[in-house]
């Protein structure tokens, strides 16, 4: 696979971002004394190194960001949806069922055994003869 030098530029700038978290990261749990700052510390001398050094170093990290990022939008689409379903559109038609509201004429006309509805003749003349 070819890995482009427009590619390596782009990933050392992509690299940037975590090494800068990990480090104050690291630095953090150094200052309030926990013995775990050294996964930090190994995790932002893999992105440095992979800056300084060579940029294919950070193709595992890039197609694991990249996996991570494509499955929180899939997880946050589909909650936005769901709460648009929920909290707006079905309070919508159960106002709508509340109040009776027809629009597409699902009930048969009053006394009717079809569906069947006659409109009076002026209203179907006009549009016979100009049909455009």
């Amino acid at each position: 696979m070819n890995f482009g030098k427009r590619n390596q530029e782009e990933t050392k700038r992509r690299a940037i971002l975590p090494a800068i978290i990990l480090a104050a990261l690291c630095g953090f749990l150094l200052w309030r004394g926990n013995n775990y700052f050294i996964i930090p510390l190994f995790l932002c001398l893999y992105f440095l190194a992979g800056i300084a050094i060579h940029p294919a170093l950070l193709k595992p990290a890039d197609a694991l960001a990249r996996r991570v990022s494509n499955a929180l939008l899939w997880l946050a689409t589909r909650l936005v949806l769901i709460l648009i379903y929920y909290l707006i559109i079905t309070p919508i038609a159960l106002w709508f069922r509340l109040r009776g509201r027809d629009r597409l004429r699902l009930k048969f006309p009053s006394g009717e055994a079809s569906f069947w509805r006659r409109r009076p003749p002026e209203e179907q003349e006009p549009k016979l003869e100009k049909q455009y």
